[in-house]
């Protein structure tokens, strides 16, 4: 498991000063593209400014894109800082209605679709206390 964090690590690195090294290619390049006055009645050296402009508005959002997630300290919350958490019985058992839903529809396509599905191969959604039946 290290090997693989220390993977990641340097993938992180690398993008990171890859970002770098792009936001600074474009900072200079939109410098350019800033200084180049536009010529009044020019159709076509408007038409290649805005196509300009098009390719930097797609290539500004494709170098942020690049940017990796942000982690929250590299650690698991612990259960008493997950405050969004609603385990009321209420809760859980809608939410358990909603997987069955769904687990239903699914296995409609998947027969719809001449796909043969398993009897018991999905997991069963219990409700709170319930123990886990075998398949």
């Amino acid at each position: 498991m290290t090997g693989n964090q220390d993977r990641a690590a340097r993938a992180a690195a690398w993008s990171d000063a890859l970002q770098d090294d792009l936001m600074a290619i474009m900072d200079a390049d939109l410098a350019v593209v800033k200084a180049a006055a536009p010529t009044s009645g020019d159709l076509a050296a408007a038409e290649r400014r805005v196509r300009t402009v098009g390719v930097f508005a797609r290539s500004g959002r494709a170098v942020v894109a690049l940017s990796p997630p942000l982690q929250s300290g590299g650690r698991q919350l612990e259960e008493g800082e997950m405050k969004h958490r609603d385990d009321t019985p209420e809760n859980l058992e809608r939410m358990r209605a909603e997987l069955e839903t769904r687990l239903d529809r699914l296995n409609a396509v998947l027969e719809a679709k001449g796909i043969v599905v398993e009897p018991g191969c999905w997991p069963v959604a219990r409700s709170v206390r319930e123990p886990v039946q075998p398949a």
